[in-house]
């Protein structure tokens, strides 16, 4: 056993020992294997993180996908990544998250998006793309860009533009044009339908509208020959809805919904509406037609007059009864049930585009004729219409045979009874402007223009009710009063003074023919005036130049860099607007023509500024800066150093250019009154010296001057400019001198006035129109081409047709004025123009030219008839009275 004195043996500890080398390779080939798998994994996690997913709502999800996967490493984290087996688990994750059907879906839409916009844009640089393709492709990439729902995919696609319009009016060009005829040789009754007539065995005969009667039709005298020509809107249509195919139907969903892309159902109410005031419109057009028709045809047969009276009936009752009021609410009840608001714009577009450009492609015509045996009446009509020519020119033939001899006669007791004439009969010249009236003004030229166009109106009014009692006398009014849509019934009096433009024969009616004189007369007179008024603007110009420039020689308000800001004119018409709303406390302090107190607050007193109405003028302009200005000096506040500029600047030119200005400016009244007075007729004179030797002429001179004595005794005075004009005594001591002459001087109103001379004393007899036809009636007796004269004169073109350019429907003279065809089948056919030299001055050597229109079968033609130079007032009057059927076939030769 052992004790303790036994030694204990010793033992080194033990030291483990590792394979240092050899794990060094396994970390570090571990390691290796870590590194590639994280990369891997990452690597996954991008590329999901990387989709291309176009919506929010996709992106929202895929990103709640990888915060899910994000999640699951997270748990992972002290897991061995060099294990393949783990990479390979977080592999698997990520695929889920690829093959999710919302992702792939997402992934899918986006790319169709792409390409659609490629498509778009490979398409515009074509010429191949349009706003509305444009526009329904963003539209569609919208509508699913903020759809919420996972499921719904985008399928859309980038449509290239489809020229359906180009299309449809190619087709509509290869319509096969109507061209039909119909002759209807059978007996008819009223309502058009033909007769059959059976007789039964004891000779009875029975009449039936059936033609299954038994009964057979029987040749009337007149057969009736129904002609259809034309490509009818209908059938155009027709064509149209048969011809689109599926892209034309796809082009028109997509024009149709960009057409109506901001609609609602209001805008869809609104448009149906629209359309419904338009057929209404239509309806009432052609309700007028027809009422002009009936009441001017003078061709139409008992049985046409009683369909267009059964027509007019049903289409009143249809304006009148409420049939479209409850068409256009039947379609306005649809709206309200609408669901798919696309298809629904595709229709109410589709719809409406046809339908308009149908009609407008249209036309089409429809005539009926009654004949006889076609051949023989075209030869009878032919026959007639060369007797009417030859009477006609034989009529005329016999009348120029004694006019010439007329003029023959006159020529030579002209020449062997020179001496007598000239003692009895006045030598006549155009006499000084009448200044016993008030000098006339472009104003009052337009004051005379307003009176007529109420005069117009009142007549319009009175007659219209007379002639068209049917009819609704109610124009369409806006807010401002002005007439935006005139009403059925004036409607109706304007194709009843077309009709009588064309051939004033043609209307017959007693009643009608008044209406038509009457208003005709106010209008070629407010025309003229209107030309007139026209002829004097352009003219005065000259002056306005003149004030530009003599504006140009003052300076105006420039930058430091030299450029203008305002012209010296500008600034000279602030100051003229301040003035018009600027009313000065004292009216007596004012000066002339209004400039009191230009932009300076008035010192005492109560002024007037309408400020808003100044401003009014001048906002939105380049003078709008100025005018705050004024107003801010007005107001007595604080102006900065360029308000200071403007208005002192302005003052300046204000008060420096009055003088000028006001000059420049009676110059242009006086020269508008003095070529008025040489253009309008009623300041023209005509005077002729009264012979001594004719006694006839001297006693009715001497009873006039009696009865005007005792008038003035009667009334203390007679109708003169001035009462020194006409004094008795003065007239009678002219009387007793041998020296005392007479004149009279004729106006353009009919009146005139009996002027008594001697030495250097004149007194004034005046006469109205009824008074200087009775005692002068053959100086009375107005000369034809005085009122040819001044209509040229009034003419900015120098013509007598009233619009101012060769337009036969308006020329001034209808064949039924002149002698020579009124009575021939011609008169219809003719119209004349008389137009002046550009030198014409309203003075005796005017000098003119006639020009002749005649409606041949290919249209109206004209041409000059003194083609050898101007002629006189004499010449027109010659060449009027001898145009005849020899001047028309002259002409056509």
């Amino acid at each position: 056993m052992a004790s303790f004195t036994d030694i204990i043996p010793q033992f080194n500890p033990y030291v483990q020992q590792l394979p240092v080398d050899a794990m060094v390779q396994v970390g570090m080939a571990k390691q290796q294997m870590y590194e590639q798998n994280v990369t891997k994994i990452q690597g996954e996690i991008d590329r999901i993180a990387g989709l291309d997913v176009y919506r929010p709502v996709e992106k929202k999800y895929l990103q709640s996908k990888l915060d899910q996967l994000h999640g699951k490493l997270t748990l992972l984290a002290g897991g061995d990544f060099s294990n393949f087996q783990l990479a390979n688990s977080v592999g698997g994750m990520s695929k889920q998250i690829t093959n999710d059907k919302f992702v792939q879906n997402a992934i899918a839409s986006t790319q169709r998006i792409r390409k659609g916009s490629t498509d778009m844009e490979a398409a515009r640089k074509a010429g191949k793309s349009s706003p509305e393709n444009e526009w329904w492709w963003g539209n569609q990439v919208s509508k699913w860009y903020n759809d919420t729902n996972l499921d719904n995919s985008f399928s859309g696609n980038f449509v290239e533009y489809r020229d359906v319009d180009k299309k449809l009016r190619d087709l509509a060009d290869k319509v096969k044009e109507l061209d039909n005829s119909v002759d209807i040789p059978y007996k008819r009754d009223n309502a058009g339908n033909t007769l059959y007539y059976k007789k039964d065995k004891s000779g009875k005969v029975s009449v039936s509208t059936d033609p299954n009667s038994g009964g057979t039709p029987q040749i009337d005298d007149a057969m009736l020959r129904i002609k259809t020509k034309g490509k009818p809107a209908q059938k155009i249509l027709d064509n149209f809805y048969t011809s689109l195919d599926e892209n034309d139907k796809q082009q028109l969903m997509i024009t149709g919904n960009y057409h109506y892309r901001n609609a609602n159902k209001e805008t869809f109410k609104s448009d149906i509406q629209n359309t419904y005031r338009e057929k209404e419109k239509m309806l009432s057009d052609y309700v007028v037609n027809l009422s002009v028709k009936l009441k001017t045809d003078t061709g139409l047969s008992d049985v046409e007059k009683k369909q267009i009276e059964t027509t007019l009936t049903n289409l009143n009752n249809k304006l009148k009864n409420g049939d479209l009021k409850k068409e256009e609410q039947a379609e306005l009840n649809k709206i309200d049930s609408i669901t798919d608001v696309d298809s629904y714009k595709y229709q109410l577009y589709t719809q409406k585009y046809l339908t308009n450009l149908a009609k407008d492609i249209s036309y089409q015509s429809v005539q009926q004729e009654y004949l006889n045996n076609p051949y023989a009446q075209m030869d009878m009509e032919k026959r007639k219409l060369q007797f009417q020519y030859d009477k006609a020119r034989q009529d005329h033939a016999e009348w120029l045979s004694t006019h010439n001899l007329a003029i023959q006669r006159f020529e030579w007791e002209k020449t062997t009874k020179a001496q007598e004439t000239l003692k009895n009969i006045p030598i006549v010249l155009p006499g000084a402007i009448r200044t016993d009236v008030a000098a006339p003004t472009l104003a009052g030229l337009d004051s005379e223009m307003k009176g007529i166009e109420t005069q117009i109106k009142g007549i319009n009014s009175q007659y219209g009710a007379l002639l068209f009692p049917n009819l609704s006398g109610k124009s369409k009014i806006d807010a401002n009063g002005k007439v935006i849509e005139k009403s059925p019934r004036e409607k109706a009096l304007d194709e009843l003074l077309s009709k009588y433009n064309q051939n004033p024969k043609s209307i017959t009616d007693n009643a009608q023919r008044e209406y038509l004189d009457k208003v005709r007369g106010y209008q070629v007179e407010l025309l003229q005036k209107g030309m007139l008024l026209k002829t004097i603007n352009d003219g005065s110009k000259v002056f306005d130049d003149q004030l530009s420039q003599y504006f140009k020689t003052k300076g105006g308000i420039n930058t430091k860099e030299g450029r203008q800001l305002y012209s010296a004119e500008q600034l000279y018409d602030v100051a003229s607007s301040y003035s018009k709303y600027y009313k000065p406390a004292q009216a007596t302090a004012a000066p002339s023509m209004g400039i009191a107190g230009l932009g300076v607050a008035p010192s005492s007193g109560v002024a007037q500024f309408d400020t808003k109405a100044f401003l009014a003028e001048h906002r939105g302009k380049s003078t709008e800066p100025i005018a705050v200005a004024f107003v801010k000096k007005y107001r007595g506040e604080q102006l900065t150093p360029t308000e200071r500029v403007l208005v002192d600047k302005t003052n300046e030119i204000k008060s420096s250019a009055t003088n000028a200005v006001r000059n420049v400016y009676t110059q242009k009244l006086q020269w508008q009154s003095a070529e008025l007075a040489k253009r309008m007729p009623e300041y023209q004179t005509m005077e002729g010296v009264l012979s001594k030797e004719n006694k006839t002429d001297m006693d009715l001179a001497q009873r006039l001057i009696t009865q005007k004595l005792k008038e003035y005794s009667d009334l203390g005075a007679v109708d003169v400019y001035n009462k020194s004009d006409f004094v008795p005594s003065t007239i009678s001591e002219m009387l007793k001198k041998t020296d005392v002459g007479y004149t009279i001087s004729k106006n353009y109103d009919g009146s005139a006035n009996l002027v008594i001379t001697s030495g250097d004393t004149k007194q004034t007899v005046p006469m109205n129109a009824i008074e200087f036809a009775a005692y002068f009636p053959k100086y009375a007796v107005t000369n034809p081409v005085t009122n040819i004269k001044y209509a040229v004169l009034a003419s900015p073109n120098k013509t007598t047709n009233i619009t101012g350019t060769v337009d036969p429907v308006n020329a001034y003279i209808s064949g039924y004025s002149l002698p020579g065809v009124s009575s021939t089948p011609l008169a219809p056919k003719v119209r004349v123009d008389v137009e002046g030299s550009a030198n014409n001055d309203g003075s005796a050597n005017d000098r003119f030219q006639v020009r002749l229109y005649y409606n041949t079968n290919d249209g109206w033609k004209n041409v000059i008839l003194n083609n050898q130079g101007y002629v006189t007032e004499d010449g027109v009057q010659t060449i009027l009275q001898n145009i005849g059927p020899a001047t028309i076939q002259s002409m056509l030769k």
